[in-house]
């Protein structure tokens, strides 16, 4: 495309970006715990991601239309300060952090290299520090600007082994990744970490690491390099373009990308701090650690049961609370479960492993119960199991239910049998809920039809 055609379009795309980013902030759909998607049509587009690109051609217009003489006015100066803090303040309130410091980075960029002075860089530069200084020490106070998470965040980056099974687990894994593809690499496909999942989001945020776990330092080395050229290139065709538009939006789509690359690579590395949110629980953050999330009052029975069958009966059930010191406590919560699964009582001393699959997956629930869980939470409790031993998972998950008076989040794909036993549905398409009501409009919807086999029409006559 002629390079006119990005001229004409650049304010519009500012604009209906900056329109796709307030019409989130009312109609956006909330995913990860941020509201910052929209779906139009058969499209669901992040407003925030199109805004990148939007600010680079808009303030590359602003600069080619503006004389060299006044670009250090501070009036003119004034004009992109607004224009990049508008969508800034915008994506903070999603909340994402993250892509918020991107776009006023790539806005930052842009002003150099239009040739705004250094004087006003300087001044930036001081009160960028003076605004860290006090973020710092404003922790403990009552006007602390920072969730005490985020400051979590910043420590586990300094010193990683502070907290290794929490808000350093991530980072800790990604290292242990990266150092073990070595120079060449374990193979494709063949990645410890990545494959038995212990990083997380390995197909996007975590991406580089998997990479370089099976292809090594090699593979990533071949890959940043490929990154390193294409930045190169449109360097050296800004240099040598005359027209100042097209020279300044090169430089900047340029800038966005390194920064896009580099920031991610640094952050799997540990070079930079990993951005995350957080889960919030009767309005405090979430611990990290696994251990301190059961304490307060979340359980968790995973696929597949994961009983530890070296272990009797009893002690797999005494893991489910094994932070507790109070041995009568304990007892009790020993008697309650075996009451509610009485073949556990009757083999409290066999060996897990000796046990049928319907009775380990009885074993799993009841361990998730000696933790006396507010909430507890199943994933696919039926999975593999014979009929008849479904039917009794079901049963004793809404006997669990009413005895216990536990709220009980179930996943699961056997939908006839776990819309018998709970008080909400919600139906997720690629990690996306896009449908949720009570069992019954389940039932009277096409909804699972949809999702998990595409609108499907046809003639019954025919069929």
């Amino acid at each position: 495309l002629p390079i006119s055609v990005f001229r004409r379009l650049s304010v519009l795309a500012y604009l209906a970006s900056i329109a796709l980013l307030v019409a989130v902030a009312y109609f956006g759909e909330t995913g990860m715990g941020a509201q910052r998607w929209i779906s139009i049509g058969p499209l669901r587009v992040q407003p925030s991601e199109m805004m990148k690109v939007a600010l680079v051609m808009m303030l590359a217009w602003y600069y080619s239309e503006l004389p060299v003489e006044r670009t250090s006015q501070p009036v003119w100066v004034l004009v992109p300060i607004i224009l990049t803090l508008i969508p800034v303040v915008l994506v903070i309130r999603q909340p994402d952090l993250g892509t918020a410091v991107l776009i006023l980075a790539g806005g930052a960029v842009m002003m150099f290299i239009a040739g705004v002075a250094w004087q006003y860089f300087a001044a930036g530069a001081l009160l960028v520090t003076a605004g860290i200084a006090t973020v710092f020490l404003s922790r403990g106070t009552s006007y602390q600007l920072l969730a005490e998470y985020q400051y979590r965040r910043i420590e586990t980056f300094i010193n990683p082994a502070s907290d290794p099974l929490g808000a350093g687990y991530h980072i800790t894994q990604s290292k242990i990744a990266i150092g073990s593809g070595g120079i060449s690499g374990r193979g494709f496909m063949e990645g410890t970490q990545s494959r038995l999942n212990y990083l997380p989001e390995k197909h996007t945020d975590f991406i580089f690491t998997t990479l370089v776990e099976e292809f090594g330092i090699t593979g990533g080395g071949i890959l940043a390099g490929a990154y390193g050229l294409i930045v190169v290139f449109c360097v050296m065709s800004a240099l040598t373009n005359q027209d100042r538009f097209a020279s300044l939006l090169t430089l900047g789509i340029a800038t966005t990308f390194f920064l896009y690359f580099a920031i991610n690579m640094t952050m799997v590395m540990g070079l930079a701090p990993v951005v995350a949110g957080q889960v919030h629980w009767q309005q405090q953050p979430l611990a990290a650690a696994t251990h301190e999330i059961v304490k307060e009052g979340i359980s968790f029975v995973p696929q597949g049961r994961r009983v530890f069958t070296h272990l009797t009966i009893e002690e797999n059930l005494e893991m489910g609370c094994l932070y507790l010191n109070d041995k009568s406590e304990k007892a009790r919560r020993l008697d309650s479960v075996m009451g509610l699964f009485p073949v556990l009582h009757q083999k409290r001393r066999d060996l897990a492993s000796q046990m049928s699959g319907g009775q380990q997956q009885m074993l799993a629930l009841g361990r998730g119960l000696m933790a006396d869980p507010q909430v507890l939470l199943l994933d696919e409790p039926t999975l593999g199991l014979a009929p008849i031993i479904v039917t009794e998972v079901f049963e004793k998950v809404a006997e669990i239910s009413e005895k216990f008076q536990t709220t009980i989040m179930v996943v699961e794909h056997n939908i006839k049998g776990v819309l018998d036993i709970v008080d909400r549905a919600y139906v997720l398409d690629m990690g996306r809920v896009v449908f949720e009501g009570t069992p019954d409009r389940v039932r009277e919807t096409d909804i699972l039809t949809e999702v998990f086999l595409g609108k499907v029409s046809y003639d019954e006559e025919e069929a």
